[in-house]
């Protein structure tokens, strides 16, 4: 069996704190699009999550965001592939909130294509939000890192996506 080199890709949603993503060398935070008042920003690239609440404040119309087109997670994928990768996991926001689940399963798809049986992606929907799959991200990250296999993470993850529940109090 030849090595597994494995990275983790998932969208700014996932909420994993700048100092967590610095420890994991193997994890890509792709920024989700935000346009606000007109003007196209990317979370954690234009703005911190403290600065975003500083221009929900300014903004005269509610911000909305987009999900990262396809293109984007096939740029990834390609990097990854041109750095030596065998295995990617894609972890994406609820897919019956967003879009970024389909466009990361066309990126796949349109990746494969172009490049038969390089890589084996696994594109996975969390059916949740914020840290709640941020965390499974990074866990499944340091799993990697401890020597699991492709196949062992995947299904790890799977299973605490299918068995995670989160309840939210407004006061």
């Amino acid at each position: 069996m030849t090595e597994q080199k494995i990275f983790f890709i998932t969208d700014s949603a996932c909420d994993i704190p700048p100092q967590e993503e610095a420890q994991l060398d193997n994890l890509c935070i792709l920024p989700i699009p935000v346009t606000a008042d007109g003007e196209g920003y990317y979370e954690r690239e234009s703005f911190t999550a403290e600065e975003f609440y500083d221009l929900i404040e300014r903004c005269k119309e509610i911000p909305v965001t987009s999900h990262i087109p396809s293109i984007t997670f096939q740029e990834r994928y390609e990097q990854a592939w041109e750095k030596g990768y065998t295995h990617l996991v894609v972890l994406t926001i609820y897919s019956g909130a967003s879009s970024m689940y389909h466009s990361a399963l066309m990126a796949r798809d349109a990746f494969l294509e172009e490049h038969p049986g390089a890589m084996t992606i696994e594109v996975i929907d969390s059916k949740t939000y914020t840290y709640i799959y941020g965390h499974i991200v990074v866990k499944a990250a340091e799993m990697r890192e401890q020597g699991e296999s492709f196949d062992a993470i995947v299904s790890v993850v799977k299973s605490r996506f299918n068995r995670v529940e989160a309840y939210l109090g407004v006061y």
